[in-house]
């Protein structure tokens, strides 16, 4: 079965980073190399890869460098640098910075976000990129849409369709260069999400926070239980000194800022109020699944949490409200149970 290119990208970010944070099925090399012809997909992590042949199914990439020479289908892949010499159907990632030299070949669609990113090779269907310095200096077949401060077209450019860039600063042009189509500038704005964009930062939002609910959960099973337990049985006590902790901490810490000898202070509890706030939404997202699957275990009761709290987030004003009463349970949770344990550490 086919599958899209979205759907591709999505299927590599919900099962991809699970795996990279676990390592489950995948091993973590130093170094990768892979020649030949490749039959299956191919999802690798190491610090250094490279595959020189041939594949018709997809790459799944993540490494610090990674380096391809040959005939690919899709690739996917993200890195520090780069370097593509042969052929790719699709290429999608992102990195510090991707070089595609004179040889190189994307005969689909080129979307990437990077550092920097030089294009000398030829691209047959749609580019769009993002970008602090990007320079283009090859032949794309197709339109081009580049967002970035820096963007600079050199003499061997020829591209067929339109440019379309998004910058505060002009387009770096040489006058050698061949566009057929129409030059659009537009400026930097604000722009309402569509609802791609909407679901891939939810996507995003929902791995962070099942990351570091696995990683809490592996190391403290028994006190993330305990605070959950907190939260449900004490939703109100809980709700009270979480709403006053999170409006009296940030004013504490700016006064004790304020001063000279409570800067340290003040700056180690503005940095632990900040935590504070993101470990409250992983107890509060645990005791919200243990209450309406409390038969389930500690993770599956998370997880089904985790998908009812991002569903609920995106209601308008609820939304909002939501996210306020999960920060106030959160930390009220924390601290309360902080404090039972420091009862039971004194008794000791």
């Amino acid at each position: 079965m086919k599958l899209n290119r979205f759907f591709k990208l999505i299927l590599f970010l919900l099962l991809f980073f699970p795996l990279v944070a676990f390592a489950f099925e995948i091993k973590q090399n130093k170094e990768t190399k892979l020649k030949g012809k490749l039959e299956e997909n191919q999802f690798i992590i190491s610090d250094t890869i490279t595959i020189e042949g041939e594949s018709k199914e997809d790459l799944f990439l993540l490494g610090n460098q990674i380096f391809l020479k040959g005939k690919f289908n899709d690739v996917f892949l993200l890195g520090k640098e780069i370097y593509l010499e042969g052929e790719a159907k699709d290429l999608i990632g992102g990195a510090l910075k991707i070089s595609l030299p004179e040889n190189s070949l994307i005969n689909g669609n080129f979307y990437f976000v990077a550092d920097q990113i030089e294009i000398k090779g030829k691209i047959k269907k749609k580019t769009k990129l993002i970008g602090n310095e990007i320079k283009i200096n090859g032949e794309i077949e197709n339109d081009v849409k580049v967002i970035g401060p820096k963007i600079s077209i050199g003499s061997k450019t020829k591209i067929k369709g339109d440019l379309i860039y998004v910058s505060e600063n002009e387009l770096d042009l040489d006058k050698n260069a061949k566009i057929k189509g129409k030059i659009i500038r537009k400026f930097p704005e604000r722009i309402k999400p569509s609802f791609k964009n909407k679901l891939i930062i939810n996507l995003i939002a929902l791995i962070s926070l099942l990351l570091l609910g696995a990683i809490i959960f592996f190391f403290t099973p028994k006190i993330s239980l305990s605070i959950a337990s907190t939260i449900i049985e004490k939703p109100w006590l809980s709700l009270g000194i979480g709403f006053l902790t999170l409006i009296l901490l940030p004013f504490l810490s700016l006064l004790l800022i304020l001063t000279i000898f409570g800067i340290p202070l003040g700056i180690i509890l503005l940095l632990g109020y900040i935590l504070l706030i993101y470990l409250s939404k992983v107890y509060f997202i645990l005791a919200f699944g243990k209450k309406l699957f409390p038969k389930y275990s500690l993770f599956s009761s998370f997880f089904l949490g985790l998908i009812l709290y991002q569903i609920l987030l995106n209601i308008p004003f609820l939304g909002l409200v939501f996210w306020i009463l999960t920060i106030c349970l959160g930390i009220g949770g924390i601290l309360l149970t902080k404090r039972k344990l420091l009862f039971k550490l004194e008794e000791k």
